[in-house]
């Protein structure tokens, strides 16, 4: 009988022992996720901050009838690919989430279309007679 209690006292010390790593490594894989969707949404914000902003310098110009822009933007948001997509603002697509960017009332002056993923560089085309911008 006294084997039998060591293997009890072993097996329940092992079992309180998993659980407790269990419960620690799925606390912090939840932090982590967590930090990375925050970060990845205020990183989104910021891009389509980026993106409306060469819309608006581009606007600015009077005497520019087209215009084609390359924004210097991060390829991947985290180790996640994202798609970048107009259509009366601009919208930031996360594998997790949609972040949509108001568009400043740019929207009332041009016609926004087109969808991007970022695998590749991203043009922004602006024509100012026919006032649309599209996302290339």
């Amino acid at each position: 009988m006294k084997g039998q209690t060591y293997i009890v006292e072993y097996l329940l010390m092992f079992a309180i022992a998993f659980a407790l790593f269990s419960t620690i490594s799925y606390s912090f894989y939840k932090q982590t996720e967590y930090i990375s969707q925050k970060t990845s949404a205020s990183t989104s914000k910021l891009i389509n901050r980026v993106i409306l902003n060469d819309i608006i310098k581009i606007n600015t110009c009077k005497s520019c009838f087209y215009i084609e822009t390359y924004p210097e933007i991060p390829q991947k948001i985290g180790n996640s690919q994202y798609s970048i997509r107009l259509f009366k603002n601009v919208t930031t697509v996360l594998p997790w989430t949609t972040v949509n960017s108001t568009a400043l009332n740019v929207n009332n002056t041009f016609d926004f279309s087109g969808e991007v993923a970022t695998n590749k560089k991203i043009k922004i085309e602006i024509n100012n007679i026919s006032k649309t911008v599209k996302v290339v």
